[in-house]
């Protein structure tokens, strides 16, 4: 099934059946070629070549971030609460697929300038500058011009001087970031969307 498809029924699903099946489908990754056989010869004439060649990726950790960004934010939640509960570092793989650093262009700018705030009160001028250095152009104008001009300043005062920094560094202070931006979601005061289209309103 597509996402779209997949998160639609999960949706519908009786909630004590929805973690035991986004478990499953996590710890899925490619169908082996000798099940698929079997599938294949035990579907109806009408349903050849709904399965492909041998491999076909079924599942995954990314095949659950997908499904999860696609249903109801109490579902996702209480799925989510569930695997970190159980099975905290599959949880945490999935919640990063979720919502990335790039994701941030999706935050209109009503809600992303009091969230600055809060992220430089928690990672410091400094830790977004690191940030910035793996940021594509828009992103990064959209985090300086959504800051007071004493911050922007600061943080790219700082941007200018940083020394060479390791993309495993850079990308952990990112997920810093993210980390305050989920919790200001959870707390309704941010909204996001990890396929980066923006907010409406009217």
């Amino acid at each position: 099934m597509s996402p779209p498809q997949a998160g639609d029924i999960l949706a519908l699903l009786p909630a004590e059946i929805k973690l035991d099946i986004v478990k499953r489908i996590a710890e899925m990754d490619e169908m082996k070629p000798e099940v698929v056989d079997l599938l294949k010869k035990s579907l109806k004439e009408q349903m050849k070549g709904f399965l492909s060649a041998a491999g076909d990726s079924i599942g995954g950790v990314e095949a659950v971030a997908e499904i999860l960004n696609l249903i109801p934010q109490a579902d996702e939640k209480a799925i989510t609460q569930g695997l970190q509960a159980e099975m905290p570092e599959m949880a945490e793989e999935i919640q990063k697929l979720m919502f990335t650093f790039d994701d941030l262009i999706s935050i209109n700018e009503r809600e992303m300038q009091p969230a600055l705030q809060k992220v430089l009160q928690e990672i410091t001028a400094e830790g977004v500058a690191i940030c910035l250095k793996l940021c594509d152009s828009e992103l990064k104008e959209k985090i300086l011009n959504n800051m007071s001009a004493n911050n922007k300043k600061e943080v790219l005062e700082l941007f200018e001087g940083l020394p060479p920094t390791a993309v495993k560094d850079i990308e952990a202070k990112q997920q810093e970031f993210i980390k305050i931006i989920k919790g200001l979601s959870d707390e309704g005061q941010v909204t996001i969307s990890a396929s980066g289209e923006q907010e409406t309103f009217i």
